[in-house]
This record gives C-alpha cells, structure tokens and sequence, in this order.
C-alpha cells in the first residue's frame, strides 16, 4: 500500500511542483532583492517550529511517566 501511494505520488510529482516553479518565475525581482531573507524567516520559522513540537512532545512524555508512576 506505502509503494502504490508513493508510486501514485512520485507519478504526479510533476503536477505538485510546476506551479510554485512557474510563480516563482512572476516574482523574480523580489527574490534577487529579497530572497535571503525569505530564506532566513522560512529557516527560523522552522527551526521554531521543531523546537516547540519537541518541548511539547517531552513535556507529554514527563507527564504521561508522572501519571504512570
């Protein structure tokens, strides 16, 4: 079943990717202006992201352990 998902996705690939790709092309000046620090925003967002999702997995784990014990 993982194979015939992946399959169908890797398929389709195409579909998913050519319309960032061709929007990209509309923006062009903002990203040679700009584009690092998009880059640097996306990059911190999701170094923030995981940072708050591991706390709070480690947070659910001391808990569910105290409530165990």
């Amino acid at each position: 079943a993982l194979q015939l998902g992946a399959g169908l996705l890797m398929a389709e690939m195409l579909l998913f990717f050519i319309p960032a790709l061709m929007s990209l092309l509309d923006y062009g000046a903002l990203l040679r202006d700009d584009g690092w620090r998009i880059l640097l925003v996306i990059g911190a967002s999701t170094l923030m992201v995981m940072l708050v999702t591991a706390f709070t997995v480690e947070l659910a784990v001391r808990l569910r352990r105290s409530h165990e014990a």
